[in-house]
């Protein structure tokens, strides 16, 4: 059983807010490292700056799997074969 995620934040106007989840009725826990008594819930289209840390772990619990397995690693367009680091040696 997945937890759902919800927005906290500390102060209900301004601040940082948090993904997290309530757990045993009144305990918030985050996403990322922040604990504190005054977290509470509060609505998605509100005016607080939300947390890098917190913002990728929402991605990375919401973003589907790939159907086939993960990506084949590629370098960038013009960054040569060293982008791909593949780990083979070469001999002077």
């Amino acid at each position: 059983m997945s937890l759902p995620l919800i927005r906290l934040a500390i102060g209900r106007t301004h601040g940082t807010a948090h993904y997290g989840v309530l757990l045993t009725g009144s305990e918030f826990v985050t996403a990322c490292a922040t604990h504190s008594p005054d977290l509470a819930p509060i609505a998605e289209r509100t005016a607080h700056t939300l947390c890098q840390s917190c913002a990728r772990a929402w991605l990375i619990l919401t973003t589907p799997q790939h159907t086939g397995g993960e990506p084949e690693i590629r370098p960038a367009a013009g960054t040569g074969a060293s982008a791909t680091a593949t780990g083979r040696s070469r001999a002077t």
